[in-house]
């Protein structure tokens, strides 16, 4: 039997947890239960029987940031009525693709190369699931949707991507930092999607990836209280349909029954390039193996994006800590390449600096990794992640001015010692061993080796 004052103690956390969770409560609205489920969508995305020019495609979705879908698109490709199991085994057998192994999708495993033939004699019967680049020789039987052939996309294609199951599968919710528009040539995909602004409220909880943690078939709404009224939109596409996905749109995806899908990502264009319209019939097929992919694009979207976000320039040990690989952490960007991209070797990498390398050297710096797995939130957001959990097991909150020091990751020297001086008397020791810790080895965004 416990002493009083230890069984005291064990009581009053007991009734801690009993209050956190909210027992003998109602639980929220979706709580256990699959994501989308607390509250029904603020809409469905809107559906178009048609495709828009590529200058009405810029201007009426790419500009505002706003999903479509093109109903029927994709019915015009040969893939759609020639791509059964058996024509595939026959005519590409051999091809090599890649294939995870779990149809709820789990980012530590990684996925193995199969061939194409191997791959279709199992995938019925297990969670095979192939999410590869489309195997160059089947691109001629995908066309690029028409709403892209001029303005500028196809100098920024950076990959097709051909997801293909038996149905069932389940992504984490994430984020891409690129746009898409995404083409059903069999089966059906059911999507939750998030405004650039609700997404904003969301943790992407993995370090190493834009994505979130939370189980999608089960949302435990007290470990996740951000999702209880979360505003989101719903899209189901349907065999023969294309979906624009904005980039930095949060999205889920499910999909129904014998499932493939080819997805044509490219870096979001910062005008429409009008003269690369001149003379062209933009109704005319353009089979995706005729085009060419320029990686260094997308990449150098994403740096300008993390520059933007932290005022268009940041020092080399910031671009070193913030630019990691997605699968494992790793850093990308070594001394060597950053003396490169400085330019005017000033220590600092700029919006203007990234803009004036040429598109082949951006992909030799960061060693021919495609643009897709590079990450620039995942280093920064664990940083965030562990202020906002040492926050969280405070007994008394901090003093708001105290918080949004904090957060602030270029302070000087000389302003963390003067903050200190004034404030250290009524801070926690756990926060001033954080602060102490930074000051003497710099903000920690995670442990990460350079490749």
């Amino acid at each position: 039997m416990l002493p009083f004052g230890e069984g005291m103690l064990v009581f009053a956390a007991l009734v801690m947890m009993f209050v956190a969770r909210g027992e003998g409560e109602e639980p929220p609205p979706g709580h256990l239960k699959r994501l989308g489920a607390h509250q029904p969508p603020v809409g469905q995305v809107e559906s178009l029987d048609y495709v828009p020019a590529p200058e009405d495609f810029y201007r009426d979705y790419i500009l505002p940031g706003k999903p479509v879908i093109f109903s029927g698109a994709a019915k015009h490709n040969p893939a759609f009525t020639k791509w059964t199991d058996a024509y595939m085994m026959e005519k590409y057998g051999d091809a090599e693709v890649m294939v995870d192994f779990r149809k709820k999708e789990n980012r530590d495993r990684p996925g193995e190369t199969l061939t194409l033939q191997n791959f279709l004699l199992n995938y019925n019967s297990s969670d095979y699931y192939m999410v590869d680049t489309v195997p160059e020789p089947m691109m001629h039987e995908m066309y690029l949707p028409s709403c892209m052939s001029c303005g500028g996309f196809t100098s920024r294609l950076a990959d097709y991507v051909m997801w293909f199951s038996s149905g069932g599968t389940k992504s984490h919710l994430h984020m891409d930092n690129i746009d898409n528009v995404l083409c059903m040539i069999s089966g059906s995909k059911e999507w939750f999607m998030l405004d650039r602004e609700a997404g904003a409220a969301v943790k992407l909880d993995r370090h190493e990836g834009a994505y979130s943690t939370v189980d999608v078939d089960s949302v435990d709404m007290y470990q996740y209280p951000e999702f209880r009224n979360l505003p989101w939109w719903s899209a189901n596409i349907l065999p023969g349909d294309c979906l624009y996905v904005p980039y930095a749109w949060l999205h889920q995806v499910r999909s129904h029954g014998r499932n493939i899908a080819v997805n044509n990502w490219w870096a979001p264009l910062s005008a429409f390039d009008y003269s690369d319209c001149e003379g062209k019939d933009t109704k005319a097929p353009v089979p995706l193996s005729t085009l060419e992919f320029t990686l260094g694009e997308q990449t150098r979207f994403i740096v300008n994006v993390m520059l933007e976000e932290h005022g268009g320039q940041l020092p080399k040990d910031m671009v070193q800590r913030m630019l990691v690989w997605e699968h494992n952490g790793q850093q990308l960007i070594s001394d060597q390449d950053f003396s490169q991209m400085d330019s005017n070797g000033d220590g600092q990498l700029s919006i203007q600096e990234m803009d004036d390398l040429k598109v082949e050297t951006i992909h030799e710096l960061f060693n021919d990794i495609h643009p897709g797995e590079i990450n620039t939130q995942g280093a920064w957001q664990s940083r965030r992640i562990a202020i906002q959990q040492m926050l969280e097991s405070l007994d008394t909150p901090i003093h708001p001015d105290a918080k949004e020091f904090l957060y602030h990751w270029q302070r000087t020297e000389q302003e963390t010692e003067e903050f200190l001086t004034e404030h250290e008397e009524n801070l926690p020791e756990v926060v001033l061993e954080f602060i102490r810790s930074e000051l003497q080895n710099g903000p920690t965004f995670g442990d990460h080796v350079e490749l």
